[in-house]
Parts: C-alpha cells; sequence; structure tokens
C-alpha cells in the first residue's frame, strides 16, 4: 500500500520521524546485520570498524544524542 507524499506532509511530525526511521535503518544496515554475501557488516568491509553493533548500541546511540528518549 502506498502513501501519497501530500498525507504525509500533512501529519504534523511525520516527515521527521521518517526521517529519523530511515537514519535508524542505515546504521543498522551498515553497522549492526551481518551479509551473507560478505559474512561481515559492510563497516567492517570496509574498514571503518573492528566490531559489528548490536541494537543496543544503537540505542545507547539515539539516547547519547537525542535527550529527549
Amino acid at each position: 500500500m502506498r502513501v501519497p507524499v501530500s498525507y504525509l506532509l500533512q501529519v504534523k511530525g511525520s516527515w521527521g520521524n521518517h526521517c529519523y526511521a530511515i537514519a535508524l535503518h542505515f546504521v543498522y544496515y551498515n553497522f549492526a546485520k551481518i551479509h551473507k554475501s560478505l559474512s561481515v557488516t559492510p563497516a567492517m568491509q570496509a574498514g571503518v570498524m573492528d566490531w559489528w553493533m548490536e541494537i543496543s548500541d544503537i540505542v545507547k546511540l539515539t539516547r547519547k544524542y537525542n535527550h529527549n528518549i
């Protein structure tokens, strides 16, 4: 089911929440999810990190930078 962009812009705060959700997905996909083809995370493959993040690490990051949580 597709949601029209006009609907997303009418709901107060939904655009910001959508951006936060995309950012969280990006962090999870690149820093926490171990990919089958690589056997490591993309961040580890690129040499950015030596270890993979867990969900609890991502939650700690969100609490560090957003004091409302």
